[in-house]
């Protein structure tokens, strides 16, 4: 019985105590102050490639004087993988000559003579030189040494000049100059009596820039020539066509160049012959 009665003793002191610890509720705290962080840059649109903030003309990628979204451009891509070489085109047509310039044809009208050389320079370097020779001296006082031909029977002697290029009497005089007798042309006994050849003023200029000049003449009486030749002479009396070439060594001491020198070559030229002289022939026939 004392137990029930204290068991409930302590159950009403358990409460009381409960109910004198409950407190009131306290004052609402003062709120507090907002943050706020500093403004961030502005944006920059997708057309201002450069960033610099202006609308530039190059910019504006559609050229309608607008810069908004149509003019905005992607990051650049990739490069792509390399691609197939394409097959080589055919080759175009060629091209049509151009027309000679004045005077060209008269100079040239008479044909040419080339020359080819072979030889060792001065300095030990062998060298092989070719080149045409096709203006001819249109002056009339000039004609017979440089496209004539004087005729006595079957026996012809032509004198022939070509010169590298437009003839003048101050800066272009390089020239090839060949004068020649035959016998009895056009006969199984035909042969070359003498001749004399010259080259005037050219220069043989080398790979490596080097060169070296020839202005030289040589007969076949001169000294150091040998193997002399000239082959397939055919003269035309109707078109005063003539064709040969010629063939000749110069020895090194006769030749700029100390070592062996051969000069060859062909003309194809046309020759005239004086109409007097044609008169002349005739009266004494």
């Amino acid at each position: 019985m004392k137990l029930i009665r204290f068991f409930g003793v302590a159950t009403l002191t358990l409460a009381l105590c409960l109910t004198s610890c409950s407190g009131e509720d306290g004052m609402d705290g003062a709120d507090g102050d907002s943050i706020i962080g500093p403004a961030g840059n502005a944006g920059i649109n997708c057309w201002d490639t450069n960033g610099n903030g202006n609308n530039d003309p190059s910019e504006d990628i559609n050229g309608d004087q607008k810069w908004d979204a149509l003019d905005c451009q992607g990051l650049p891509g990739s490069d792509g993988d390399p691609g197939t070489p394409g097959t080589p085109g055919e080759p175009g047509t060629p091209g049509t000559d151009g027309l000679n310039g004045v005077g060209f044809d008269e100079l040239t009208q008479y044909g040419y003579m080339t020359l080819e050389l072979d030889g060792t320079r001065i300095d030990d370097v062998v060298f092989q030189d070719s080149n045409s020779f096709k203006f001819t001296n249109v002056d009339a006082n000039s004609i017979s040494l440089t496209s004539g031909v004087q005729v006595n029977g079957n026996d012809y002697n032509f004198s022939l000049v070509r010169f590298f290029s437009t003839p003048d009497n101050v800066y272009q005089d390089t020239y090839l100059s060949l004068n020649v007798t035959v016998l009895d042309l056009g006969e199984n006994s035909q042969s070359v009596e003498g001749f004399t050849f010259a080259i005037s003023n050219y220069a043989v200029v080398g790979e490596d820039n080097k060169y070296f000049i020839l202005d030289e003449s040589y007969t076949d009486a001169s000294a150091g020539i040998t193997n002399v030749e000239f082959t397939d002479i055919v003269f035309d009396d109707e078109t005063n066509h003539l064709t040969f070439s010629y063939s000749l060594t110069v020895d090194g001491e006769n030749n700029p160049t100390t070592y062996e020198l051969t000069l060859s070559g062909m003309a194809d030229v046309t020759v005239l012959e004086e109409a007097e002289a044609v008169l002349q022939a005739k009266s004494f026939q």
